[in-house]
């Protein structure tokens, strides 16, 4: 998929943006609590970071802030990462004074510096195999060497390619190793579900958080 395709499944995502924050949020979480769901994913993530109150975080697909606003409670700095600039309006209006939002428009992604951790939650399901790469070399380039990033995506034994804007999307084993490595990413904690996935037989790992690294090429042996 080129990256204006991956824009036109932005645009739907923008649709989805517009209108009462019911219609919004229907879209983005099905917790009835949906502020409170942003509370709980980032205490998942804050498990898996030493000492964030001196880090830059970048929350990439951060929508409309769920998990930026409770996030930066905790980060020295975070930048609110999205495709879809009507969420990056709204989350500007929760007034966090130390989040910076930007626009992702692929291909390519310019942070003013690099950040210490980032995170995605529910975004690379959504997008082709193609496109997912895609984000994931972006994301590479804006983390410090040794730094980490953490990811969910559902991992299947068995892979399907998220088909339109809010399909679900799977990875194989075998493909998230190759693409997350190639991106410039050593796997500290990954999980994998067993099968295919199914909306009726969820895998028990489905949205499991993910933690890689960033490799250091200066300490990588030749």
């Amino acid at each position: 998929m080129e990256p204006h395709e991956m824009m036109d499944r932005g645009r739907k995502w923008e649709a989805a943006a517009q209108g009462p924050d019911d219609k919004r949020r229907a879209w983005i979480s099905t917790f009835s609590d949906y502020d409170g769901s942003g509370r709980f994913h980032a205490a998942r993530v804050l498990e898996l970071v030493d000492d964030p109150g001196s880090k830059t975080l970048m929350d990439f697909g951060c929508g409309d802030g769920r998990m930026t606003a409770p996030l930066s409670e905790a980060f020295e700095f975070v930048y609110a990462v999205d495709i879809a600039p009507s969420m990056l309006t709204v989350l500007d209006q929760r007034g966090l004074p130390n989040v910076e939002t930007v626009w992702y428009v692929p291909p390519g992604l310019w942070l003013e510096k690099q950040v210490d951790v980032a995170v995605s939650v529910s975004v690379l399901l959504h997008n082709t195999w193609d496109d997912g790469a895609l984000i994931l070399h972006d994301v590479a380039r804006v983390i410090k060497p040794g730094g980490l990033f953490i990811l969910e995506l559902p991992v299947y034994e068995v892979e399907h390619e998220a088909a339109y804007w809010n399909d679900v999307g799977t990875w194989s084993p075998e493909r998230f190793r190759r693409v997350t490595h190639s991106a410039g990413f050593t796997l500290e904690m990954g999980y994998v579900n067993p099968g295919a996935f199914s909306p009726s037989a969820i895998g028990p790992w489905h949205g499991a958080f993910h933690r890689l690294r960033r490799i250091d090429e200066s300490q990588v042996s030749r």
